[in-house]
């Protein structure tokens, strides 16, 4: 699945890669087997244009899940204080079952799993790759 996407993004990104799909404006594609752990996906995503995804209202996070996959890096991290936050800096409004987050550290990050609920594991763990791009 990646060539088509080194193809998009070679002839200047227009448009949407194949295989993109839109929800409230924003963008979003999931990469299979091509998984990585958080340090090593978040270059690649950086020079496509985009980050991991965000999904910052139940809506949202249930369509991704169902329309995009599951087992993927969210855009969470910690700030210096313990607390988590979103990457794009949007306010984290919505937050389904996961395991105690009081529990992560800075080698730790979030994924979205089968079950549809946020698990902590160590940024080093290979996962599905996947993009979001604000809206365009």
């Amino acid at each position: 699945q990646l060539g088509p996407l080194c193809q998009w993004a070679a002839d200047g990104k227009k448009g949407l890669p194949p295989g993109a799909k839109t929800y409230q404006g924003n963008h979003y594609l999931m990469i299979r087997g091509y998984g990585l752990g958080i340090p090593a996906c978040d270059i690649p995503l950086k020079r496509l244009g985009g980050h991991r995804p965000v999904l910052s209202t139940k809506e949202e996070h249930d369509w991704f899940a169902e329309n995009i996959g599951t087992s993927v890096w969210l855009g969470l991290e910690l700030d210096g204080k313990g607390t988590w936050r979103w990457i794009t800096g949007e306010p984290m409004t919505y937050q389904p079952g996961w395991d105690d987050p009081k529990h992560a550290n800075k080698t730790t990050g979030v994924i979205l799993s089968n079950t549809r609920k946020w698990q902590l594991l160590n940024i080093d763990h290979a996962r599905n790759l996947s993009i979001e791009w604000e809206g365009k």
